[in-house]
């Protein structure tokens, strides 16, 4: 643009279109006064209207089909949710948490050896049902208490919550079947429990009734819930070596800390309350600084049963992004990685920080979204991705921004060729040209595995539309979706 001869092309296109527009108007104007444009009758002008009503009716018939097609392909592919608990058995639950939790005197033998008869084995009272008077069978421990749980664990429940007596001794099981100590058995719940309350009211702050917190679950799902540092320091006497954690879920606290997550991750990176960690999540937690940071580092490498990690937007340094991806690229368990705006790509590293991720042969997920790569680093992810077995693949908002340049992500397009693992991509808002839309016509013309594209927010233009369609429509692929 900044050269004479370019400029005056510039100049020449914008003065034609000025004199287009200018002189078109005076000329539609004679013709008119002319009568050279014949008169339009009412039927001809009916039947124009009446064709593009027709034409709108079915532009948005196809909208809503293909809309529909996108929500039946969700719901094909969403996870499986975990089932919940019924009403009935979150408030019998919810109940037991706080009157265990104020301990009167008299339920203090619990902590200490005394054995609750109770508790031995389920017992079963008949009780009248008010609106149809009829008696039912129920268990004297209410359903989502801990010794109904533990009871329905040891597979010491009836069906239909009816007793069976096969010894004919009155008793329910038989004791030569099962004799077990549950009050043994909750015991260290019970204990963890009441050092939690006197820990929230050491510290000021109300008891949380999760399912973690009540012990009816190994799994901390506190997604959103705006945890602060004095809680999540009183949940820490919850986390003993007779109690392992399967997950930790804290995703989306942003009030966080290094004051409370460092002796949270340090006290979770014991052998024996991480020896089944399967599922860590800190995302979101914007504020854990280069303690925090460190500290998650050295779980990873204590967690070694660790499927699934996302650390996304937590902001690593330079220093600790190298061991980060050293960590998970030599765990051996590791399956689902996910490092959305940790810093890659924003130092000199990051290539050192690339071949150390992509050394694990196990990965299966990798999302590496709001991160900075330029066109050497993604040749490089090209490289590395083929020998891999990655079948789900993101880098949304990762192209960086090089004047004079196209996109830096068809680079990785062209190393996808010799991919045979890819079963998912995302190319979210990464400045996808109808350039970039050939390479990607070309390079996965005949790929194996490939299935789904997300190329939304991407400038494709009918030429870029034109590229996929056709990669669509070949039967030498396996693309099925691609999303713009």
């Amino acid at each position: 643009i900044h050269e004479g001869e370019g400029m005056r092309r510039i100049v020449g296109v914008l003065q034609f279109e000025q004199l287009n527009a200018m002189m078109m108007h005076h000329v539609v104007k004679e013709c008119k006064e002319r009568g050279l444009f014949p008169q339009t009758p009412c039927s001809s002008f009916k039947q124009q209207c009446k064709t593009i009503h027709q034409l709108k009716r079915l532009t948005r018939l196809i909208d809503t089909a293909v809309q529909n097609w996108h929500l039946t392909f969700r719901l094909l592919n969403a996870p499986a949710r975990a089932p919940f608990e019924s009403p009935e058995e979150k408030i019998n639950r919810i109940q037991e948490f706080w009157s265990e939790g104020l301990w009167r005197p008299t339920d203090r033998r619990l902590l200490e050896g005394v054995e609750d008869i109770s508790e031995r084995r389920p017992r079963y009272d008949l009780r009248m049902d008010v609106k149809n008077i009829k008696g039912r069978w129920a268990t004297a421990k209410p359903v989502g208490t801990l010794p109904h749980q533990q009871h329905e664990k040891l597979k010491m429940l009836t069906q239909g919550g009816r007793p069976e007596d096969l010894a004919g001794d009155g008793r329910f099981p038989p004791e030569e079947i099962k004799d077990t100590n549950v009050t043994e058995l909750l015991r260290p719940v019970r204990r963890g429990r009441k050092l939690y309350f006197d820990q929230c009211l050491e510290r000021h702050v109300i008891p949380n009734p999760l399912m973690f917190m009540t012990g009816h679950s190994h799994e901390l799902k506190s997604n959103g819930q705006i945890f602060t540092d004095a809680e999540m320091l009183a949940a820490l006497a919850l986390l003993r070596e007779e109690f392992p954690v399967h997950e930790l879920d804290l995703a989306e606290n942003a009030l966080l800390t290094d004051k409370s997550m460092v002796p949270l991750l340090e006290k979770l990176s014991n052998a024996s309350v991480c020896a089944k960690l399967r599922h860590l999540s800190l995302a979101g937690c914007r504020q854990v600084g280069r303690g925090g940071s460190w500290a998650s580092i050295n779980l990873i490498l204590s967690a070694k049963t660790l499927r699934s990690l996302n650390l996304s937007h937590i902001q690593f340094t330079s220093q600790s992004l190298p061991s980060l991806c050293k960590a998970i690229g030599e765990h051996e368990n590791i399956r689902d990685v996910s490092l959305c705006g940790t810093g890659l790509g924003k130092n000199g590293l990051s290539g050192l920080c690339l071949s150390a991720l992509f050394v694990n042969k196990r990965l299966e997920k990798l999302d590496l979204s709001w991160n900075r790569f330029n066109h050497e680093q993604f040749a490089q992810m090209g490289v590395l991705i083929d020998a891999t077995d990655i079948e789900e693949l993101a880098v949304d908002y990762c192209a960086a921004y090089v004047f004079g340049r196209d996109s830096p992500v068809a680079e990785l397009l062209e190393g996808l060729a010799k991919d045979k693992s890819l079963r998912k991509l995302s190319l979210v808002a990464n400045r996808v040209d109808f350039r970039s839309a050939l390479v990607i016509e070309d390079a996965l013309d005949m790929h194996p595995t490939l299935k789904d594209i997300n190329m939304t927010d991407n400038p494709l233009g009918a030429l870029g539309m034109r590229s996929l369609l056709r990669l669509l429509s070949r039967k030498e692929n396996a693309l099925k979706h691609f999303q713009s």
